[in-house]
């Protein structure tokens, strides 16, 4: 029945799935190949799980006062992060070189950054969660994590 509200409420969520899932593979397509900038808004796509690094508004299990990552099959508003470069002599619009250090800024919570730490409890020894500006650690491009 088009008059349910449970039915308008599940309609309306398949829909803004269904355009997420429609914006991400176009964006996907437009920068696919292209150096990265710093200022760069990007996803993270796990080449072979096929999915999107993604912030949630859960609190992560490590530190309560960060919010939990995970990947996600079609990414949503928390697959969206920019690029912020840690050296001062670097600016927007500059390219990212491999091993420079990055701080990867969450666009749908206000100064979110992802923080990789070493976990030798879990079995790939690598955790990451989104943390306060404060907290943020530095994960190097192409370190092998």
């Amino acid at each position: 029945n088009s008059n349910d509200p449970l039915f308008a409420d599940l309609r309306f969520k398949y829909e803004n799935s269904r355009r997420e899932k429609e914006t991400n593979w176009m964006e996907f397509k437009r920068t696919a190949g292209h150096p990265v900038r710093y200022g760069s808004v990007i996803q993270l796509h796990h080449v072979d799980s096929k999915k999107f690094l993604t912030q949630s508004k859960d609190r992560a299990w490590r530190n309560r006062l960060a919010m939990e990552l995970s990947l996600e099959q079609d990414g949503n508003q928390g697959s969206w992060w920019k690029l912020v470069a840690t050296d001062k002599g670097c600016a927007e619009g500059d390219n990212v070189l491999y091993g420079d250090q990055v701080l990867l800024e969450s666009l749908t919570f206000t100064n979110k950054f992802i923080s990789v730490y070493c976990d030798t409890a879990a079995s790939s020894g690598v955790k990451a969660s989104a943390e306060d500006e404060s907290a943020a650690l530095v994960q190097a491009l192409g370190s092998g994590h």
